[in-house]
């Protein structure tokens, strides 16, 4: 083999050394990259599975809170029903009042106390 032969081929050697090494680290980015976008991904599904469950869990507790208080009226109407103090008309100032404490409450506000 001559002497511009051997140099040839060294440098190609060296260049394809060179080449491999280059594409090597791109790839090594390359493939973090794409590791790390599968992992944003991946809790991101998680989140969202996560607040369907609570979402679920939350609305199946609405429902059932709904329920009983269906069945607690019914209750509460059957016992009063023979009672005459059911059968009278409330003052509109008590039940404006009873409905105010009522929307207090479940705003979540403090009520007020009179002495």
């Amino acid at each position: 083999m001559s002497k511009y032969g051997l140099i040839g081929m060294l440098f190609v050697a060296i260049c394809l050394g060179v080449l491999t090494f280059y594409y090597q680290s791109k790839y090594t980015i390359t493939q973090q990259s794409l590791n790390n976008a599968q992992a944003v991904t991946k809790n991101a599904l998680s989140a969202i599975s996560l607040m369907h469950d609570i979402s679920k869990v939350t609305h199946d507790e609405k429902q059932q809170l709904s329920n009983e208080g269906e069945e607690k009226v019914v209750y509460i109407k059957e016992a009063v029903k023979s009672d005459d103090c059911a059968n009278r008309v409330v003052a509109v100032a008590a039940t404006d009042s009873l409905r105010l404490l009522e929307n207090r409450v479940r705003a979540g506000k403090p009520t007020e106390t009179k002495p």
